[in-house]
């Protein structure tokens, strides 16, 4: 009997230091990162929001940035370098990394990874930068809405200098981006 109360309380040990883990992982990110602003689009500009969650991607953080691997496999890790040297405006995506250590001075970088022929498109190419929803009261989200849609959001991160992101906050960006950002 002994020997089976012992394996319990290990089990619940583990999953004790799994679940915390995360929020642990959430908490170093923005203890220890760098704040940066990114402007972002909506994923659906039909339906930007949907009930306590607006999904959005990173405006410019395509594949056709310069350093694309051609020959990257499907979820190969990449770094998006981010220019952060006008402290006013988002940062703005200038290429891929193989590396987090090949940003430069004025530079961040983002982790990412290669999405290369997925079973909705067989043939194309794009990034998986996370994170890429922001979960928050309902009101909060649908008042966000409007302004992901005319592409006048940005997203609040804290980065790593390994490249890991933590969401702070969604929120409009004061106006005068448009889709150039």
């Amino acid at each position: 009997m002994q020997r089976s109360a012992l394996a319990v309380v290990a089990a619940l040990g583990v999953q004790a230091v799994l679940v915390a883990a995360i929020p642990l992982h959430e908490s170093w990110i923005r203890a220890t990162g760098r704040e940066v602003t990114v402007a972002v689009d909506p994923v659906d500009p039909y339906n930007p929001v949907r009930g306590y969650y607006a999904r959005f991607t990173y405006r410019g953080m395509v594949p056709d940035l310069r350093g694309f691997d051609e020959r990257a496999r499907n979820g190969a890790p990449v770094w998006v370098v981010l220019d952060v040297s006008r402290p006013d405006e988002p940062a703005r995506p200038v290429r891929l990394a193989r590396s987090p250590a090949d940003a430069g001075r004025n530079e961040v970088v983002m982790r990412a990874r290669y999405l290369i022929g997925t079973s909705q498109c067989p043939g194309c190419r794009a990034l998986m930068v996370t994170p890429d929803a922001w979960y928050a009261d309902r009101d909060q989200v649908q008042a966000l809405g409007p302004a992901l849609n005319d592409h006048q959001a940005v997203a609040e991160l804290r980065v790593t200098a390994g490249g890991d992101a933590s969401l702070l906050r969604l929120r409009p960006s004061g106006g005068g981006m448009g889709h150039g950002g």
